[in-house]
């Protein structure tokens, strides 16, 4: 079933997408609590920027601000339901 905003992707289908933008993969494993293996995932963007995601299954659907929040470490922008979190955010900055 669809949400509100469409089709949520899943990480896997995420970083399929963002491969065929030029990032890079890399993937492996850290120790975590209880010293039970972590996944991690590091997407490296052709700009050299990157993203670290730990312990995320890639079955997992992506939330629009993770979308943004993904796009954004990235520098690119994915045809996915995004949106900022910041947006309409009472900043305390008048005009």
């Amino acid at each position: 079933m669809a949400g509100p905003f469409g089709k949520h992707p899943t990480l896997n289908e995420y970083l399929r997408w963002a491969e065929q933008q030029g990032c890079i993969p890399q993937s492996g494993f850290v120790q975590g609590q209880g010293g039970k293996p972590c996944s991690v995932i590091k997407m490296v963007a052709p700009s050299g920027q990157h993203l670290l995601i730990v312990g995320v299954p890639e079955s997992e659907r992506l939330t629009p601000s993770m979308v943004h929040h993904y796009d954004r470490r990235l520098g690119l922008q994915s045809d996915f339901p995004s949106i900022d979190p910041g947006y309409g955010h009472d900043d305390g900055v008048t005009t």
